[in-house]
């Protein structure tokens, strides 16, 4: 029951990208710096209840110099890398309860 249910959130976070529509729901500037491309591999942790993975996001800005924006809620991030593996520096904005 619970593999089911992780599919769902892996093809509802897939369709959430691929899909460029209005969210009225987010703090993220993807219309400024969309995602072209997005690669994940998750694996389910049935003993704490939680899904752990990696996503790959691959942004085109639109203007130089921009600063990706993403929604966070209820996510916990160990690191930020380039695509040459270097660290990124990074920092969460103040929490809103009814966006992303």
């Amino acid at each position: 029951m619970r593999v089911n249910h992780l599919y769902q959130v892996i093809i509802v976070v897939s369709l959430l990208f691929i899909v460029e529509s209005l969210d009225n729901n987010t703090l993220s500037n993807y219309k400024n710096i969309p995602i072209t491309n997005l690669t994940g591999i998750f694996k389910p942790n049935f003993e704490n209840e939680t899904v752990e993975g990696n996503l790959t996001f691959y942004f085109q800005s639109r203007e130089k110099g921009s600063q990706i924006i993403l929604d966070t809620k209820n996510l916990e991030i160990k690191s930020i890398n380039d695509l040459n593996g270097k660290s990124l520096i990074y920092k969460f904005g103040n929490e809103n309860k009814n966006l992303g």
